[in-house]
């Protein structure tokens, strides 16, 4: 199951769960912050959430909905739960008026009902990914992003991160670090 919540959070740590104006079919390279006909994409960080999935491939039409998600009726993903003999995830997806995730709620319910709440927030500079926070139960994290490198098809290939984590107990002395991140994307058709 922590692969799964990984794998959520990457998503955001690459890009946004919402950007589009409508959702016809929801379009997973949303997901992403990509755009284009994208075959492929290997990422390099050293965010370690997004190491566990750095490469992934999508389908040419990008469209496919995933069973166990609940969407509204634009076909936005609004909602996920899995479960397992330990715990049950369940994932909240709250969007704001320019359709980009204003916030994603993770609940964690182990055997004994105990739970335990990581609220994600990221902030827009109209399509830009500029700022993501994750306030979870032990810790703050803040990751802003500046110095973005972009390919033709308008996305980030290369950017800095700056990721700054604040233990809740002890927050007058975070711990930051500076790296950069890249992403080679392979397009069904070239230009």
């Amino acid at each position: 199951m922590k692969k799964v919540t990984h794998l959520l959070l990457l998503m955001l740590f690459i890009g946004s769960l919402g950007a589009s104006a409508q959702f016809k079919h929801y379009d997973y390279k949303i997901l992403y912050n990509l755009q284009g006909p994208v075959k492929d994409v290997k990422i390099k960080t050293k965010t370690p959430v997004v190491k566990d999935f750095s490469s992934f491939t999508l389908l040419e039409c990008g469209a496919k909905r995933i069973s166990a998600m609940s969407y509204d009726e634009t076909g936005r993903p609004v909602g996920f739960q899995i479960s397992d003999s330990d715990e049950i995830e369940k994932y909240d997806v709250i969007y704001g008026a320019d359709n980009h995730t204003k916030e994603i709620i993770i609940s964690t319910i182990d055997r004994n009902d105990n739970v335990e709440q990581t609220v994600i927030m990221p902030v827009y500079d109209k399509n830009r990914l500029q700022e993501l926070t994750i306030d979870s139960p032990g810790n703050v994290t803040r990751c802003t992003y500046s110095r973005e490198i972009y390919d033709d098809y308008g996305n980030w290939i290369k950017r800095s991160v700056r990721m700054e984590t604040t233990d809740k107990k002890n927050t007058s002395t975070p711990v930051v670090s500076s790296f950069e991140e890249s992403r080679k994307i392979k397009y069904y058709i070239s230009h």
